[in-house]
């Protein structure tokens, strides 16, 4: 009787937070934002019912101003809701799938969004100031580009398993932490969600990470299984993390689309990811030349595997120079491609002596962190210095 009672009373709950929401927005942004101290129905009208302009998109349809609203909003409320769902439902489902995320890649998926929205910034010029609803847009597509990156994640782990049973034991699926129907399941709903998040934002987006999808499960799934080729995998990751990129910069331009991207910015990124992604290869050199994946550490071997990457990489500090025609840079670019350069060839497999783990500072699973601190540090500085 109290279950049932307590379910009622936390139905009721949620059924009065969600409908009143709207208010507790306007709220927020009178009292705390402006400090107004005061508020009234029309308040709440004029937030959501005013002429609705989403970045580079014309304004939308008046009868469809508060769904288009709204549905930002409760599409981002109901991802903390859906992740406390799964905890309460299977903890161990939930921190599975927790420790499986990737977050190097998650944050380097994050960055390749920001990336292109501040490069439409940069050569567009769209809008000087953005309202509440924008940032809305932007989390959610934020959001949409991490489920995609972790869509692609289960199906690489899905035909990985017997990799991971090698390098990768404390996976969902060699761990036995979620049951493989399941966890393609989730994988699925990841897909789904990725693609409504981002539809809500921007249909070129939304096409963007879909087309994104189309080359992971090629990588990844037979017939193709593209990773097994050295270069044809590293390009074709590449060229994902562009459709990344592409998708923050169409949400942004002032016209919608990438024409205005420069392509020789396109060569150049398609270089340095080329040149940089088969860094993730090092750690599974075991398992991919069991599975007869034929990655650059496999090939090359991990010392002329590392100088071919680390190369690569000061290559495409230099070349930014040139690309974005900034000899202001080129001490900068010399500074953090010779660090990048050294970090590569600096790192090494953990290895087991004597029962306890000994490493260097820079690791084959740690080795990501480094370069993506290099990037940021290095676009950061070069932001400062060019804008």
């Amino acid at each position: 009787m109290f279950r049932a009672l307590g379910a009622k009373i936390a139905s009721y709950t949620l059924l009065f937070f969600l409908g009143t929401f709207p208010s507790w927005i306007a709220i927020i942004m009178h009292d705390v934002v402006s400090g107004s101290g005061s508020i009234q129905a029309s308040d709440v009208a004029g937030i959501f019912l005013s002429p609705f302009s989403f970045f580079s998109r014309g304004a939308i349809d008046p009868r469809s101003i508060l769904n288009a609203k709204m549905s930002l909003v409760y599409s981002l409320l109901l991802l903390p809701l859906f992740a406390a769902l799964v905890f309460r439902w299977d903890k161990k489902v939930f921190f599975a799938l927790f420790r499986n995320a990737r977050f190097p890649q998650m944050l380097y998926h994050g960055g390749l969004l920001g990336m292109g929205m501040g490069l439409a910034f940069f050569f567009t010029r769209p809008v000087e100031v953005f309202d509440f609803f924008d940032f809305l847009g932007a989390a959610s597509l934020l959001s949409a580009t991490l489920f995609a990156w972790y869509a692609s994640v289960v199906v690489n782990d899905t035909f990985d398993e017997a990799i991971d049973q090698k390098t990768n034991s404390f996976r969902p699926l060699p761990s036995r932490a979620i049951e493989p129907v399941l966890y393609r399941t989730i994988g699925a709903l990841f897909f789904a969600a990725s693609l409504f998040l981002s539809a809500l934002v921007s249909v070129s987006s939304a096409l963007f990470l879909f087309a994104y999808q189309a080359l992971a499960w090629a990588y990844s799934a037979p017939p193709f299984r593209l990773k097994r080729f050295p270069v044809v995998a590293s390009l074709l990751s590449a060229v994902a993390s562009l459709l990344v990129l592409f998708a923050g910069y169409t949400l942004i331009s002032s016209d919608g689309s990438i024409r205005t991207f420069p392509t020789s910015i396109v060569f150049l990124f398609l270089f340095a990811y080329t040149a940089s992604i088969p860094l993730k290869d090092f750690k599974d050199i075991e398992g991919d030349r069991s599975d007869s994946v034929w990655t650059l550490p496999v090939l090359l071997g991990p010392d002329r595997a590392k100088l071919f990457i680390a190369s690569g990489m000061f290559v495409s500090f230099l070349a930014s120079v040139f690309v974005f025609r900034a000899p202001q840079l080129f001490l900068l670019a010399l500074l953090f491609g010779g660090w990048s350069f050294w970090g590569v060839l600096s790192m090494r497999d953990a290895k087991v002596v004597a029962g306890k783990r000994k490493t260097g500072r820079i690791t084959y699973r740690s080795v990501l962190w480094w370069i993506l601190g290099i990037v940021f540090l290095y676009g950061l500085f070069a932001a400062g210095m060019v804008v």
